[in-house]
């Protein structure tokens, strides 16, 4: 009597254990149901909706409910029917789902009426000696962990036990379902055998695949757990309430940030950093990705002056620190450029609006040399062009030399494989001349004192023209211009010209600014910078936009 007793009270403790893993693996499926519905469905994501589905199924097994396994096969149906289209792929999703329940129902606010139909049409063909449940997944061989989600840059680490006596195990693995799989040769760790899928599977959402084999010493299958058909599967996701898995009796590995060495590899890609050497991630101190490592890169800047409201720019006593040229002897290629000296009409010595105004432009080089993986320090040296002539008696020459030294702090430091966008912040002083050239309208007068001319511009006119100012009415009369008081000197065409005004600003500067690298490889990318310069002494404050390719040493 007591050994039925005790007996019974064994299976019934038995039965309350299956029931209450049998619910927890419920709960897991009809969250990622639901998860699936809204996240991949609902986007319009569908071939992805479709194989997490799939994907839930095959987790399930044997071990979830009839009811769960019917939900999700009923869902493919609608991924396949309503979201692309393919009722005969729905028919057949409806017919597994009813096989395995019989009771389910279709979530008709998701389907379309052929889809209801199909799903009709799976009630009269349902069998239910045909339920489409996925075989465990194993011969013998038993492996953790068992989630069924990993946060997206997690390691997983395998670890498996067989009854045979394999000369070796590989674990096999793909981030994606058309993937190819890669493998790893795992360790004998005690009586089990040990992998890691590295982080470099797990960096998008998706779901990860994989499988273990044991082989003999003839390279022939002794035992297996699941198979290239019928893979185990784990959804990578941004966040999860699940376990993080580890290895027996171990803390579960860190998420990777760039600096995880020692993770299990096959390629350099399969790295966060460093290299993947004897199958294992090593830093080497001449490898670097992202911004560890220096730098190089050939930019094209252009000069964006912040002009300034003025007026007579091109008389003789303005301090604006404006150069007039004529405009005409500059287009003539057998003519230098003149400085003009002349003494224009007050009112039309030459204006310059307010607001930006392209400038000089130049071609850089660059270098970067990492500090850390966040500061580096660099320089660059450059050629600018499109600077103004040598302005008037004992000017200076235009300065194309750029030269200046930086310091950069990243944003971002090294990750993944290197790839990817890098911002930086970034200072800057160095030596540089910027010319802002302006077109403007002058109006040449001679001026007379005393009836003796100041100046007589008989270079640029036939006439030579003559005006004075009246002290009472600040008007200008001239005999060439009209005999009535305020007539406009423009009317004449001999006595308007157009020049040529330049804005010498620099030669040294301050700056700061922003940009950054998108890496499109491990060891080539773009680069573009913003900077806003503050021009010294010749004050002035210029934009300087610049873009090209950067190469990794």
């Amino acid at each position: 009597m007591y050994r039925k007793l005790s007996l019974t009270i064994s299976l019934g403790a038995s039965l309350l254990a299956s029931h209450a893993h049998a619910g927890a693996l419920d709960k897991t499926a009809e969250a990622a149901i639901t998860r699936t519905l809204n996240e991949y469905y609902l986007a319009a994501k569908i071939d992805g909706a479709e194989k997490r589905f799939l994907a839930i199924i095959a987790d399930c097994g044997s071990e979830c409910s009839a009811s769960v396994v019917a939900k999700a096969w009923m869902y493919t149906g609608i991924a396949r029917g309503s979201g692309r289209g393919d009722l005969l792929g729905a028919r057949e999703a409806f017919v597994n789902a009813l096989a395995v329940d019989p009771r389910v129902q279709l979530d008709q606010p998701f389907s379309t009426p052929e889809v209801i139909a199909a799903f009709q049409e799976a009630k009269g063909a349902a069998n239910p000696a045909a339920r489409n449940r996925n075989p465990a997944p194993s011969d013998g061989m038993e492996c953790s962990p068992s989630v069924t989600e990993v946060q997206l840059n997690s390691p997983v680490p395998i670890s498996c036990v067989t009854g045979e006596s394999p000369a070796t195990v590989e674990l096999r693995y793909r981030a994606e379902e058309s993937g190819p799989w890669e493998t790893i040769a795992m360790d004998s760790v005690g009586g089990s055998w040990q992998g890691r899928v590295p982080c470099g599977a797990t960096v998008s959402e998706g779901v990860l695949y994989w499988l273990v084999r044991a082989l003999d010493e003839d390279g022939e299958p002794l035992d297996k757990f699941g198979s290239k058909r019928e893979p185990i599967s784990i959804f990578t996701v941004e966040k999860t309430e699940q376990e993080p898995p580890h290895f027996p009796g171990e803390a579960a590995p860190e998420l990777c940030d760039g600096s995880e060495a020692g993770t299990a590899c096959e390629v350099d890609a399969d790295c966060d950093a460093g290299v993947c050497v004897s199958g294992t991630c090593e830093f080497l101190e001449d490898a670097g990705t992202g911004t560890s490592r220096p730098w190089v890169a050939l930019t094209y800047a252009f000069d964006i002056a912040l002009g300034l409201g003025e007026k007579g720019v091109c008389s003789l006593d303005s301090t604006t620190g404006y150069d007039c040229f004529i405009q005409a002897a500059r287009r003539d290629p057998f003519i230098s450029e003149v400085p003009y000296g002349g003494d224009p009409h007050p009112d039309f010595a030459g204006n310059v609006e307010a607001g930006i105004k392209l400038a000089t432009q130049r071609l850089l080089a660059t270098y970067d040399h990492p500090l850390t993986d966040k500061v580096s320090v660099g320089g660059r040296v450059g050629l600018a062009f499109l600077g103004g002539p040598t302005g008037g008696q004992g000017g200076s020459p235009f300065m194309p030399l750029h030269l200046d030294a930086r310091a950069k702090y990243w944003l971002k430091s090294a990750g993944g494989n290197g790839r990817g966008f890098y911002p930086y912040v970034v200072g800057s002083l160095g030596l540089a001349q910027v010319d802002m050239a302006v077109e403007l309208e002058v109006i040449e007068c001679d001026y007379v004192s005393e009836g003796i001319p100041r100046h007589a511009n008989d270079d640029f006119g036939d006439l030579v023209q003559k005006c004075k100012t009246s002290p009472a009415s600040g008007r200008f009369v001239g005999d060439d211009f009209g005999t009535q008081n305020g007539d406009d000197p423009r009317d004449n065409p001999t006595a308007l010209y157009t020049f040529d005004a330049y804005k010498r600003m620099g030669r040294g500067f301050l700056s700061g600014g922003a940009g950054g690298i998108y890496l499109f490889s491990d060891s080539m990318g773009v680069v573009f910078n913003l900077d806003l310069m503050i021009m010294l002494p010749s004050t002035g404050i210029v934009i300087q936009p610049s873009l090209g390719l950067t190469m990794g040493l």
